[in-house]
């Protein structure tokens, strides 16, 4: 009996030397799974949203917006950025789906938004200009004003966007003025620049590259008749006021000549060029 308990002591000495030999110093850890981080939103964008759809009317719009809520936030688009986790704003809708009784302006606090790709402006009943901050968007893509009360000159900085591939600034009858010159420093990447249905007027810049620049129902008196070259952009004066005399060096070049007629076509009032062909 003594030798069974000498056994067992000594089993139970050997344990506890073992259990000393294999502390937690020497015993190897498995290493914590890393804790996803949940996204979350930018907050200086959700403010300046916020500002702008106030700014803007924003209580008055269609859909409503609980300014709490961002997910009740319809017409804007988030995407979240890989380094820092952020949602960040990259499209933006004011006043979508349109209602012509919002009334409201554009905040300059726009160009601030410096991740958006996408804006879009509606409504008759915003008014005031068009904020030359737009220009500060270097990732702006597309740029849609349609239908809306703004006034005064489009901003030259909107020209010079780097990556705008779509603008259409149209319909829109208080834009007025003279196209800045920026307009010949456009990004390649614009294959149509859509201008209708302003209160555009003067001369058109020399030297525009974009392929297609749409400038009908506008006030336009006179054409540039460089852009009757082959090799030139078409640029769309039709339905505006166009008169004078077309140079001989076009009426001589049927190419040309046809070229002008598509770009002038049908001038609002009667006007004409006084000696145009009579086929046309």
């Amino acid at each position: 009996m003594k030798r069974n308990t000498l056994f067992l002591s000594l089993c139970m000495l050997a344990a506890g030397w073992l259990m000393q030999a294999c502390s937690s110093e020497d015993t190897p850890t498995v290493p914590e799974e890393p804790k996803e981080i949940e996204p979350w939103f930018n907050p200086t964008d959700s403010l300046i949203a916020l500002e702008v759809w106030k700014q803007a009317g924003g209580p008055g719009w269609k859909v409503k917006w609980d300014p709490q809520d961002i997910m009740t936030w319809l017409g804007t688009g988030w995407y979240v950025d890989e380094e820092t986790k952020e949602c960040r704003l990259w499209h933006l809708y004011i006043n979508f789906p349109p209602d012509e009784s919002v009334v409201g302006t554009l905040s300059p606090k726009l160009g601030e938004l410096t991740e958006l790709r996408i804006l879009g402006i509606y409504g008759s009943r915003i008014t005031g200009p068009l904020p030359s901050e737009i220009g500060n968007l270097k990732n702006l893509e597309q740029l849609d004003v349609q239908m809306v009360g703004i006034t005064g000159e489009i901003p030259g900085e909107i020209f010079t966007l780097p990556k705008l591939q779509l603008l259409n600034i149209s319909v829109c009858p208080g834009i007025t003025g003279e196209l800045p010159v920026e307009i010949t420093q456009m990004s390649p990447d614009i294959q149509k620049c859509d201008l209708m249905q302003n209160s555009l007027y003067g001369k058109v810049p020399s030297g525009i590259k974009c392929p297609y620049v749409n400038l009908k129902f506008n006030q336009y008196t006179e054409y540039p008749f460089e852009y009757c070259a082959e090799d030139k952009p078409f640029i769309d004066l039709s339905y505006n006021y166009v008169t004078g005399i077309i140079p001989d060096s076009i009426l001589q070049n049927s190419d040309a000549l046809s070229k002008l007629e598509f770009m002038t076509f049908n001038q609002r009032d009667d006007c004409h060029f006084t000696n145009e062909p009579q086929d046309w």
